[in-house]
């Protein structure tokens, strides 16, 4: 089974390899998130992103990557501030907000 911690920073979860674009993270793999995911298609089984996607600027272009490199059956778990958080606007590296309807399609 493989999990991937997509943002892990120096709290990757326990046997899973660690993605993130600092050097100063627990990452197995360095790499800006913004440009692709390092993965094959159909590959993963369970992919965490917490507290990482408001970061990004191209959302859809992120999600659509987890897709890509997720089975049929896996199992993702993205965690955002929600914005009527205080924690969605604190951060100034933030780049947008959600709500409990921002992945309804």
């Amino acid at each position: 089974m493989i999990i991937l911690d997509l943002g892990c920073g120096i709290k990757k979860i326990k046997n899973s390899i660690g993605v993130d674009r600092s050097l100063n993270s627990k990452a197995n793999i360095i790499c800006d998130m913004s440009y692709g995911l390092p993965f094959k298609n159909n590959t993963i089984d369970v992919i965490y992103i917490l507290n990482v996607l408001e970061h990004f600027e191209n959302t859809i272009m992120l999600m659509n990557e987890i897709w890509r490199i997720s089975k049929p059956t896996s199992k993702i778990t993205i965690r955002v501030p929600h914005f009527s958080s205080l924690y969605a606007w604190v951060d100034p590296d933030h780049k947008k907000a959600f709500s409990y309807t921002s992945f309804d399609s």
